[in-house]
């Protein structure tokens, strides 16, 4: 599974969470002292000295932690877990992957191919945002008493909806997607 195996450089797990933590508490503009009263108003009892400690990573945290941080936090698990691009995770000191194996595998189960349901999911996500926009555009047409601008955006609108059918079809069938 692992895409390198050599001697262990570099962070661990525990390490690239605690740096990850301490980067997103940061970004969302939270002091340890209220990102560990945050925990404890939603059940998840922490202590100010114990989000210092995880972050200096002096102190190890259980699965329960680490997703209450993310809730908490409003970030993917994936994130938390998860190096900078470019960069790698030990996950035992023999064996890592880079960061975007590592997101691959906590979204795919697997670190190197792109499953069959990513695809779908990247194609369900790609098609939503087409759909967002166009809607918007008939909206856009309506509010300006522009009928041909509603009958192009729903002319759009069809052929993205047929675009996405072709492409589940063709996924289904095990053709490369691009």
């Amino acid at each position: 599974m692992p895409r390198f195996s050599r001697k262990r450089e570099g962070p661990s797990a525990s390490e690239i969470f605690a740096r990850r933590l301490r980067e997103t508490r940061l970004a969302r503009g939270l002091s340890q002292a209220e990102l560990a009263q945050a925990l404890q108003e939603t059940g998840s009892p922490m202590s100010k000295a114990a989000v210092l400690r995880i972050e200096r990573g002096e102190r190890g945290i259980s699965l329960d932690e680490a997703l209450a941080f993310a809730r908490v936090l409003a970030a993917s698990p994936a994130h938390l877990l998860s190096p900078s691009e470019g960069e790698h995770v030990w996950l035992i000191d023999t064996e890592g992957l880079t960061g975007g194996e590592l997101r691959n595998w906590l979204l795919f189960g697997d670190p190197f191919l792109v499953s069959e349901e990513g695809q779908r999911v990247r194609a369900r996500y790609k098609t939503i945002f087409a759909i967002e926009a166009l809607a918007q555009a008939i909206v856009d047409a309506k509010r300006g008493d522009d009928r041909a601008g509603v009958e192009a955006a729903f002319r759009q609108l069809v052929e993205v909806t047929q675009a996405h059918r072709d492409e589940l079809e063709a996924i289904d069938q095990g053709e490369e997607q691009p």
